[in-house]
């Protein structure tokens, strides 16, 4: 039979005078057999780039995902350093102290995500309030707000332990703050 090989132009449409058609073996071919290997390998092309587009679209939202669980991941490890700066803190601190040091913590998280959904994050990420639910905000926002609370409020507790024991906890709040 007639074999043809095609050179895309100027990609696949349906008409065939946007492809070159090389003879393999041009004795075997006659027009019809030309036209009709142009054509059906022009519908293969569009098939393929079809299935090439979905791929990409496949691609992107796995890669989206990866990324997405990564952030969350960092985020979760990061605010379990909180756990553990406060476990550190309330070893090196007297016996009845060591409330007081989890009270801290505790509410440096609580006023950590307060003022980082009022204020914080808005500066930090140029206006955006990060627990809106409208069409604006996209979960990606959402994240990224988890994961500047969980650096947020771990860098307060660091704070936290070098003032252990030197400040009482109205004036550690005060400074946890700002």
């Amino acid at each position: 039979g007639c074999r043809t090989t095609l050179l895309p132009m100027m990609g696949c449409s349906t008409s065939t005078d946007e492809w070159w058609c090389v003879w393999l073996k041009p004795s075997a071919c006659d027009e019809a057999d030309i036209a009709a290997d142009c054509a059906s390998t022009c519908c293969r092309a569009a098939a393929v780039n079809a299935t090439l587009d979905s791929l990409a679209d496949d691609l992107l939202s796995v890669s989206v995902a990866l990324d997405t669980a990564w952030k969350l991941l960092c985020g979760v490890l990061v605010m379990l350093m909180q756990l553990g700066f406060a476990m550190l803190e309330a070893g090196t601190v007297r016996e009845h102290n060591v409330i007081a040091t989890y009270a801290k913590n505790i509410i440096d998280v609580i006023l950590g995500t307060l003022i980082a959904a009022l204020w914080g994050y808005s500066v930090a990420y140029g206006g955006t309030w990060p627990l809106a639910w409208d069409e604006d905000t996209t979960a990606e926002d959402h994240y990224s707000f988890f994961v500047f609370l969980a650096f947020q409020s771990t860098c307060a507790t660091i704070v936290s332990g070098a003032m252990a024991e030197r400040t009482a906890v109205g004036s550690y709040l005060v400074l946890s703050c700002t």
